[in-house]
């Protein structure tokens, strides 16, 4: 990033999620993405706002670095503002491998549902030991934990998990027209975060059009709504 200071060059990232970032010296990074914390709303809403939910289990594997404790964190924050329900958390340390215990003290605090912030490794050791309890409850995790991986060590115990992501799945109806654009241009189907990156920089490239026109025009830029500063 000291190579884009340096430069006064602007950095808008459409998958940086945290919370906060170090206060740059020359205000040129922009974050278009939702970030941890904003996420964390839907998690609350799709878990907890439902007849069969009281409380939450929340377990935050820090394995999953900043991103799993600022999902977990906010989570276990927004619950009691958002909805009449309780949470038990629990943060194991990086490197655990065995976590019944943990989940077993979950189901035992009565988690009706429970949302894992972590990595696909860990997510998919709590759906196994999951799927050899007697808990039907809701499961969800963060979208690092979204992917092969989680399938393939999970196996049948993925049945039943949801996940909640920042970018849009290209093959959903409303990215149709870029994904078939983006198989024409590449000969791929698109990736995680290529819908996003397309918006921002078609965002760019709209904005940087209109300055151009109203400087060939005479007229002096001004930021969309703004009231031009008197002379």
């Amino acid at each position: 990033m000291s190579a884009y200071d340096e430069a006064v060059l602007p950095v808008l990232t459409v998958s940086a999620l945290l919370m906060a970032f170090p206060e740059r010296a020359n205000g040129s990074f922009f974050q278009a993405s939702p970030s941890y914390a904003e996420l964390s709303f839907p998690v609350v809403h799709r878990l907890l706002l439902r007849p069969d939910v009281e409380r939450l289990g929340i377990l935050i594997d820090r394995s999953g670095g900043q991103s799993a404790y600022q999902a977990g964190y906010t989570v276990n924050l927004l619950t009691p503002q958002l909805t009449t329900g309780t949470t038990h958390p629990r943060v194991v340390p990086a490197g655990t491998t065995v976590l019944d215990p943990v989940v077993t003290d979950l189901l035992s605090h009565r988690s009706d549902a429970l949302f894992y912030a972590g990595e696909a490794a860990g997510a998919a050791k709590v759906a196994r030991i999951l799927a050899d309890l007697p808990f039907a409850g809701p499961r969800m995790a963060q979208h690092t934990a979204m992917g092969p991986e989680f399938l393939e060590q999970a196996g049948a115990a993925a049945d039943g998990w949801e996940f909640v992501a920042p970018f849009i799945d290209a093959t959903a109806p409303a990215a149709a027209t870029f994904a078939a654009a983006h198989r024409k241009r590449f000969g791929a189907p698109p990736a995680a975060w290529s819908a996003e990156a397309y918006d921002v920089a078609g965002l760019v490239a709209r904005e940087l059009a209109r300055l151009a026109e109203a400087a060939a025009g005479g007229a002096t830029p001004t930021a969309e709504g703004a009231t031009p500063a008197a002379a």
